[in-house]
């Protein structure tokens, strides 16, 4: 080849790396089918962030969160301390590794459109998760990227969650495949010295990008933030209680989802605290990772029953004192928390649950949970191209049944 002909070519890869790595650009929109390249995020036609718009149109759920709160700063290093000499003679890449600070961390307000060759700064995996989760920082926020092979359980269950008034952070997928999958993963994967975004993610069809939310899970909740919390052990303050219920609403969700991986409600495990966050400021209660696991009704009708049988216990139960009498399922639940935390959830705290659970059954037709309206969710998690992994968990019938039971 002349050296004409490698001036072009290098030339012709350059204007494909830039465009690549260029601001804002996405692939068709999803289920759209056309194969066609667009220039930004097309908001009006991904069908499952028009749902979500809509949901959260008719409720605020973030009217009493501070999002910008952060905690005291931690007291300054003493200057005349001397520094720890490495223990290496030279340079490595780790001494360069880029440490996202949940310290002074913000959230990147809008999702929607994120110019990956110029905004991100930099990424750090979560050493949490099997199936890899990245922190984000860029030039207007933080984002949280993740993969996922149950894509489809997630996003069911997360539109049951917002639906049912529990805060989960805006979300929108992104198709590794398209045109702003391969920007991201251009900007990204130069970013990771490790190699693992391509390792965890990049056999994945779809990403999961979501909105960062400053906060802490309840497996790293200490003492003194409970208390800041919740009040007193024993003895809920009005933002506990308030708090409290908020939990009960995700557990009500969870008994919807058979979703055992959180609280040891109705099933018999230890639960995963790291799946629930309570947010900075006054502390709301965030589901996180929230998962479906749908019993074939048709292929284990006694394990199905089985199931139903402990729903029903818990709706009688609270049916007959759940304002002022502690269930021994949530005294397992609080008990957990206890065990968490180091700090005494009693039987006020569960109470306290219990009404927030009964705030969702209680109140069944305010929330529009009909075979229809899950069914034309599920319609569109379907259309997406390619599809999205993990839709046989995305179950209406099993939701709409425990629903109608609960």
């Amino acid at each position: 080849m002349g050296i004409k002909q490698r001036l072009m070519a290098q030339a012709a890869a350059a204007k494909a790396e830039e465009a690549a790595a260029g601001g804002g650009t996405t692939g068709s929109a999803a289920g759209a089918g056309t194969g066609a390249v667009t220039t930004k995020f097309s908001a009006a036609d991904d069908v499952l962030w028009k749902i979500q718009n809509d949901i959260l149109a008719s409720d605020d759920l973030t009217s009493d969160m501070d999002l910008k709160y952060r905690p005291p700063p931690a007291d300054e290093p003493n200057p005349d301390e001397p520094v720890k000499a490495s223990k290496f003679k030279w340079a490595t890449s780790l001494d360069n590794q880029f440490k996202f600070d949940f310290k002074t961390a913000t959230p990147k307000e809008d999702i929607a459109q994120i110019d990956w060759g110029k905004d991100v700064k930099g990424m750090e995996r979560s050493e949490a998760g099997a199936e890899g989760v990245f922190f984000i920082e860029t030039n207007s926020g933080a984002l949280v990227l993740k993969g996922s092979r149950s894509m489809g359980a997630e996003v069911f269950s997360c539109l049951l969650g917002i639906n049912l008034g529990i805060f989960c952070p805006r979300w929108r997928l992104i198709e590794t495949g398209n045109f702003e999958g391969n920007a991201m993963f251009n900007r990204l994967t130069k970013l990771d010295t490790s190699g693992r975004l391509r390792t965890s993610i990049g056999s994945q069809t779809h990403t999961i990008l979501k909105g960062y939310l400053p906060g802490t899970n309840f497996g790293s909740l200490t003492e003194a933030r409970c208390i800041d919390i919740f009040g007193m052990p024993g003895k809920p303050s009005a933002n506990g209680k308030t708090r409290l219920r908020e939990i009960g609403r995700i557990l009500a969700l969870d008994v919807i989802c058979n979703n055992g991986d959180r609280f040891p409600l109705i099933w018999d495990n230890r639960g995963n605290p790291g799946n629930v966050m309570m947010a900075n400021g006054p502390g709301k209660a965030v589901s996180i990772d929230s998962q479906m696991q749908p019993i074939d009704m048709a292929a284990h009708p006694d394990q199905m029953q089985a199931y139903l049988a402990r729903v029903i216990s818990v709706r009688d139960g609270l049916k007959a004192s759940g304002s002022d009498k502690e269930l021994p399922e949530f005294a397992n639940v609080r008990e957990k928390l206890a065990e968490y935390t180091g700090h005494h959830f009693g039987p006020a705290e569960s109470i306290e649950m219990q009404i927030g659970y009964m705030e969702v059954t209680g109140n069944k037709e305010s929330f529009g949970m009909t075979t229809e309206t899950l069914g034309a969710w599920r319609t569109a998690m379907a259309s997406y191209t390619p599809s999205l992994v993990g839709m046989d968990s995305a179950d209406v019938g099993f939701a709409i049944k425990v629903w109608e039971t609960m």
